[in-house]
């Protein structure tokens, strides 16, 4: 009785296993990419292509000094040449997220395209061919939506980081707009929504909670008609457009009247990078007329506006100076660094406002072989010379201010 039981439960269990085994294959088989293509040199591919900018060079404009600063892990590329800025509509196209560092863009015939689909590696956009989705053994059944669905994914860091968000997400709506599909689109796929700043910009842009698919928790979409976007960044040089486009969205109205002399503390920042005497430092640029702001604190409006009105700003190397954008051409900025993790991304978005940039680098509460371990190394103030440097810049010289200083 006991054994004849024992074979009825192996069976049920085989058979299973058996309808399992079948099951995966079958979307295995349907899912699983052949190769890669180039959409410029694949004609058999289904697709809308929409020229917005065509190909250029991008040349970063940086002090040679500060250039030489730069951590050796993270040295600007001084020139390079960009495929510029499209956008590409897919006929029954998919999108597959294997993990934070990967996005596949999926064409109706299984192809991956080189040209849109994000796979980071060495501090760099890489090639199609490293996406890990073909590592994968088990693929997810596609989440189909009717309609045109269009992508805001840019890789990993938009997940969870304010400057990725607002540089390298936000902008692709502006791709959208300017081949007038905006309206028509059904549904966004979104990098995450669990950040309040993420929710006020997609409020801010007009796009409702039942139009967002949630990449955080949906990762293989398939769409009537999928829109994707050229990279809005390669190598961290910033486009000229991208800052204008942010700028415009958000300041309506130029705040004319005070102009503030703003210190941004990074006290409530994610990766907490610390200026470790920080209280020394805000009382004496108090004592010069410095408000000391909190952005976590703020809306997205108020930080555009807090941005927007002020002649000087003073704060370390973090997120929240992505608010430059929102800045008048000629406003002071001046960003300290751990010594030991300079990068030029902040210096460059000056640059394509017009800003009046200056830097400091002060010593390293640790040291940093990569950008991982440099997000989260602080910095101790060095309060008297930041003091003089700033006096300095406030002087009756300031309209003759150089655009750096080190």
């Amino acid at each position: 009785m006991i054994k004849k039981a024992y074979k009825k439960i192996v069976k049920r269990l085989d058979s299973r296993v058996s309808e399992f085994v079948q099951r995966n294959f079958a979307i295995n088989k349907k899912y699983k990419p052949n190769g890669v293509a180039n959409i410029k040199r694949e004609s058999s591919i289904d697709y809308k292509y929409f020229e917005i900018n065509p190909p250029h060079s991008s040349q970063l404009k940086l002090d040679p000094e500060f250039v030489n600063a730069c951590s050796w892990y993270i040295k600007p590329k001084m020139r390079i040449e960009t495929p510029g800025d499209f956008v590409l509509a897919l006929q029954n196209g998919r999108i597959y997220c294997p993990d934070n560092s990967n996005i596949a863009v999926i064409t109706n015939d299984g192809t991956v395209l080189e040209e849109v689909s994000f796979q980071w590696g060495d501090e760099r956009i890489i090639e199609a061919s490293k996406n890990k989705i073909f590592q994968i053994k088990g693929f997810k059944k596609a989440s189909v939506y009717k309609g045109k669905v269009f992508s805001l994914l840019s890789g990993g860091g938009a997940k969870y980081y304010f400057y990725h968000w607002l540089l390298e997400t936000i902008p692709k709506i502006y791709l959208l707009q300017q081949i007038g599909e905006f309206d028509n689109i059904d549904y966004f796929i979104v990098p995450n929504t669990t950040l309040k700043y993420q929710r006020e910009y997609l409020k801010h842009f007009g796009i409702r909670p039942e139009q967002i698919i949630d990449e955080e928790h949906i990762h293989h979409i398939q769409a009537d008609w999928l829109y994707v976007t050229s990279h809005i960044k390669y190598h961290d040089h910033h486009a000229r457009w991208v800052c204008k486009f942010l700028h415009d969205a958000l300041i309506k109205k130029r705040h004319l009247g005070k102009r503030r002399k703003v210190y941004v503390s990074r006290a409530d920042a994610r990766q907490n990078r610390p200026v470790v005497n920080e209280t020394e430092l805000i009382a004496s640029l108090q004592s010069l007329g410095f408000e000391v702001f909190l952005l976590g604190r703020l809306s997205i409006q108020e930080q555009a506006a807090l941005f927007n009105s002020a002649e000087f700003v003073v704060t370390s190397h973090g997120g929240g100076l992505s608010n430059l954008t929102y800045c008048d051409p000629g406003t002071i900025v001046l960003e300290l660094y751990p010594d030991k993790y300079v990068r030029h991304i902040f210096y460059d978005i000056a640059d394509k406002r017009s800003l009046h940039y200056h830097y400091m680098l002060l010593p390293s509460t640790g040291d940093a072989v990569d950008a991982g371990n440099g997000q989260k190394i602080g910095l101790i103030a060095d309060v008297d010379k930041i003091t003089s440097k700033v006096k300095q810049l406030l002087g009756p010289s300031t309209d003759a201010l150089r655009r750096v200083s080190g």
